[in-house]
């Protein structure tokens, strides 16, 4: 009797060229234990396999279903015994035909299963596939860095440097989970769409995803957030070490790790389930945040405030966090966003650099009525902050600063995705990739410009995952 803790899965053939049916098919097989194996037959063993052994492989690894792949460069058996798997699918069609290694799976005792999956399975591996990472339009850039006498030389440069930074980020801790849906139609007994879902991907959010988008652009940085005891902080937890992310969360046994639920249908969402607690946290942990936040800030770059006013980002915190004793020359930026929930961006006063929509000046100023530079020159007013950066989404990025002796004129940069695929955490990497750049030294349109080239990469992708340093610097050397 076989004793492991995860139930294996062992999946073998020659996967040519990778079309929906086979994602079906090995989608269908990984759900039938928690590790799916895929034995992928060497052409020296097998006549039907047409492309080189590493090109298909690459193809198999690509899919989020798969644990693990390997060459079979010796006989079906020897895999089998190799691998010790407790179960085996092979396709419906070889249901009832000859195989040499059927005594061998008898003899074993391993479940086999035929089935070749069903409808609707490829859809998000495809879509994740096939979709994502489009080429960024720099070209849309040209006119701005020349107006501002930049150049890819200078940005390259400054993305360097963030490798020297010490980055401290506060702000609550969010996991998004994707779930892709066939949608099977509507119901006869009332107008609802009836969908079933066929796969769920995780993935870090909210002040997390700051934190990690600064440690893989090169920063040694701290989160200091609030999770509560249950699956959700464990999968918080461990994409943090994942990443690279040193972070002091404390659990709330009281209060749920934020979760955010999307469930998708060919690509788009349909809609959204929040699973969350908005009160402040509490004052036993707002004393502990602050206290590591004293130990951190006489060695501490960047100080980034990643407010989704989930209760974590509190206005006496945000008071005695700014009352610190900080590195000198320590940059703080804020961004607080404001969509179902409740928020005021001008809580952050005296700011280094203040991240906001539209909608989230307007509300938080009042203000239906004024003129973009107008909205943008109010709240840098309002917050009393060096930079104003405004995100208008599609059409791109309003940066205003404070009148110095040389006063710096409102300017637009704008957006770079070429074909946006998931818009969700476009202003995570906006925020982190420029407020790097000003603590390395950079100006506000140094900063607006590497932003927005961070943002462009994580929109044309599903779900956030960290912007990394080699991401920036090879799309500008791909413009130069």
């Amino acid at each position: 009797m076989k004793s492991r803790k995860k139930k294996t899965v062992l999946v073998y053939g020659d996967f040519n060229i990778l079309h929906p049916g086979h994602i079906r098919f090995l989608r269908f097989a990984s759900e039938q234990g928690n590790r799916l194996i895929v034995g992928l037959l060497s052409k020296s063993i097998s006549t039907g396999a047409d492309l080189p052994d590493d090109v298909r492989l690459e193809a198999i690894r690509s899919l989020g279903c798969v644990t693990e792949s390997i060459i079979v460069t010796d006989s079906i058996s020897d895999l089998i015994l190799r691998t010790q798997p407790d179960v085996i699918v092979k396709g419906k069609e070889h249901e009832g035909k000859p195989a040499q290694e059927l005594s061998l799976i008898r003899e074993l005792g391993i479940k086999l299963i035929f089935s070749s999956g069903s409808m609707g399975h490829s859809e998000s591996e495809l879509s994740y596939r096939y979709k994502n990472n489009h080429p960024l339009e720099l070209g849309k850039l040209s006119d701005f860095l020349e107006r501002k006498k930049i150049t890819y030389s200078d940005l390259y440069d400054l993305v360097g440097r963030f490798k020297a930074l010490k980055v401290c980020v506060v702000g609550d801790l969010i996991v998004d989970e994707y779930i892709s849906c066939e949608a099977l139609g509507m119901s006869q007994e009332d107008p609802t769409i009836v969908v079933t879902p066929v796969e769920s991907t995780k993935f870090l959010g909210g002040a997390g995803i700051v934190a990690a988008h600064a440690a893989a652009l090169g920063a040694e940085v701290t989160l200091l957030s609030v999770t509560g005891k249950d699956a959700a902080g464990k999968f918080a937890h461990e994409r943090l070490d994942e990443y690279g992310v040193h972070y002091i969360c404390p659990e709330d046994p009281g209060r749920p790790t934020t979760v955010k639920q999307r469930y998708r249908c060919d690509g788009k969402t349909v809609f959204r389930i929040s699973h969350l607690r908005e009160d402040s946290i509490s004052l036993e942990i707002q004393s502990a945040i602050l206290q590591y936040l004293s130990r951190l800030s006489h060695q501490t770059d960047l100080l980034i405030f990643s407010d989704f006013n989930y209760g974590v980002v509190t206005l006496d915190l945000i008071q005695a966090a700014c009352n610190l004793k900080w590195k000198e020359g320590a940059v703080q930026v804020a961004d607080s966003q404001t969509s179902s929930q409740l928020g005021d961006i001008t809580k952050f006063q005296n700011m280094t650099a203040v991240y906001a929509t539209e909608h989230e000046s307007r509300t938080s100023l009042r203000d239906k009525d004024s003129g973009l530079v107008v909205l943008g020159t109010r709240l840098l007013e309002r917050t009393n902050s060096t930079h104003i950066f405004l995100k208008l989404g599609p059409d791109g990025l309003l940066t205003l600063s404070r009148p110095t002796e040389k006063p710096e004129k409102p300017d637009l940069v704008p957006s770079v995705a070429r074909s946006p695929v998931d818009t969700a955490g476009a202003g995570d990497s906006l925020l982190v990739a420029s407020a790097l750049t000003i603590a390395a030294g950079g100006s506000s349109w140094h900063a607006a410009a590497i932003g927005a080239v961070a943002a462009g990469i994580q929109v044309s992708r599903l779900g956030n995952t960290p912007i990394t340093f080699n991401s920036i610097i090879a799309n500008f050397l791909k413009a130069e």
